[in-house]
């Protein structure tokens, strides 16, 4: 009996969630283009993906909210790594924009954005690869 009253709370919240209207686009025409109002980077590289030598692009769909923070990222196409594409829903939950406007109203909209993921040769990275191949581990 728990089972099935698990399965149909899960079956109600589903149907609620798939009946509730996404915002549209920031593209749509009636929407004034979100700005943003902090540094938009990803610079939450993973660890590993350095040691691995994990590279990429993900493509990341996220809400704007009428108050200007960010919320909802799904990946859209994958970096082709599960950690990157972790490390990009994280860095666009922490950027912010100026509430997108509709007719004067600050309002929602979907954004979609490419995060973009090279280890860079900085020497704080090239460091990290010495100390890295120092006890062991190989990196590209």
């Amino acid at each position: 009996m728990i089972v099935r009253g698990v399965a149909v709370a899960l079956t109600s919240l589903f149907l609620i969630r798939s009946a509730a209207a996404e915002p549209p686009p920031c593209s749509s025409p009636d929407i004034s283009r979100p700005t943003g109002t902090n540094e938009h980077r990803a610079d939450n590289y993973p660890i590993l993906s350095i040691v691995l030598g994990e590279e990429g692009t993900a493509m990341v769909s996220f809400v704007i909210g009428a108050d200007g923070r960010t919320g909802a990222p799904v990946i859209d196409q994958s970096s082709g790594s599960l950690r990157l594409d972790d490390a990009s829903k994280e860095a666009v939950r922490s950027w912010t924009y100026s509430p997108p406007m509709s007719a004067g109203v600050p309002t929602a909209c979907v954004q979609r954005v490419q995060v973009n993921w090279v280890i860079p040769e900085s020497d704080a990275f090239k460091t990290l690869k010495i100390e890295l191949a120092k006890h062991g581990f190989k990196t590209k």
